[in-house]
């Protein structure tokens, strides 16, 4: 998956409580996206590259090996596909 991921156009979402809560609404169905998604998820708002994602867990989290925060991006980043949240734009 390469090119910039962006929140979905039918995404609705709020920061409540340190978790940001989304709902789907073509399937109407909520989901609470915690821990490291809360650092990413201002970036996917705006649009970003797995590139970025990945330098702000690195940035944010000083003990995240950047192999291993690749990994947890892409992992973020399919699971948001699969639920409908995120898109892609060819890059």
């Amino acid at each position: 998956m390469d090119g910039t991921y962006k929140v979905a156009e039918s995404a609705s979402w709020r920061e409540l409580d340190g978790e940001i809560v989304a709902l789907d609404t073509k399937e109407s169905i909520y989901f609470a996206i915690g821990g490291f998604g809360t650092t990413l998820w201002p970036l996917l708002v705006s649009g970003a590259t797995k590139q970025d994602l990945v330098m702000e867990i690195t940035s944010t989290f000083d003990d995240a090996p950047p192999g291993q925060a690749a990994g947890d991006v892409d992992d973020f980043i399919s699971s948001l596909f699969e639920l409908g949240l995120i898109e892609a734009r060819p890059g």
